[in-house]
């Protein structure tokens, strides 16, 4: 078609042709051009449309992450308290009811990650700038993999295998949700309850450290969205 065109033209004369070659090619450049900044304007709008509903996410996702940090802190508070008290022999009180009741009790991490997913379908390149996409990739890769895979996975492992037959062996579940001992003199001198307990507090610790640099990396990354988009 285009060769068809350039024959026409010819025949009206070189000067002639010339200007409307130049005419011709004039247009077809600002088209593509148009049609360049076009997608480049729609990219941008899906990008930042891609950022907002991300950043929203992490924001759930902080506010998630600071209630499993109280609440595993919290434990950590509990299982200290009875292995001080059952460690130095002290008598039954109805105030370690609530301490019992924590032991197989933990947070697990839930987080929100139906924008990444989005993200991930659509194509991670739609994120232009290369280290706010590395930092995105990293924190749901890497530091939420790691929250589920080791941390709430261990977690588990320790529940199926030490907790539950500890529970199972010394406590009574009561209609309000809490757990009193049955013998209470008989898990004062079980050598393996207080193993158990220390084994689960060891494992909780370095857990919330976990958490927390979790959190931290997860405002970072709210941060750079907040500059890259100006939101």
């Amino acid at each position: 078609m285009l060769n068809q065109k350039l024959k026409i033209v010819f025949s009206k004369g070189f000067p002639t042709a010339l200007l409307e070659i130049a005419l011709i090619f004039v247009g077809i450049t600002l088209a593509i051009g148009f049609e360049n900044w076009n997608t480049e304007r729609k990219e941008a709008q899906e990008e930042l449309a891609l950022l907002t509903e991300l950043k929203s996410n992490l924001e759930e996702n902080m506010t998630i992450l600071a209630r499993i940090i109280t609440f595993n802190e919290e434990t950590v508070v509990s299982y200290r308290t009875l292995l001080s008290h059952i460690g130095a022999k002290q008598p039954y009180s109805d105030d370690l009811v609530p301490h019992f009741t924590k032991l197989d009790h933990w947070a697990s991490p839930y987080l929100t990650s139906s924008a990444y997913e989005t993200l991930k379908s659509r194509g991670l390149d739609i994120v232009s700038d290369s280290p706010l996409r590395q930092q995105i990739v990293r924190l749901f890769e890497v530091n939420y993999v790691a929250l589920a895979n080791d941390r709430d996975r261990a977690e588990w492992i320790n529940y199926e295998v030490s907790t539950v037959p500890l529970m199972l062996k010394h406590f009574e579940n009561q209609l309000d949700g809490t757990d009193k001992p049955i013998d209470y003199e008989s898990l004062v001198e079980d050598r393996g309850f207080r193993v158990a307990v220390s084994r689960t507090l060891g494992l909780r610790r370095p857990g919330i450290k976990a958490y927390k640099e979790s959190q931290e990396v997860t405002k970072q990354v709210i941060n750079s969205i907040s500059k890259y988009t100006n939101l």
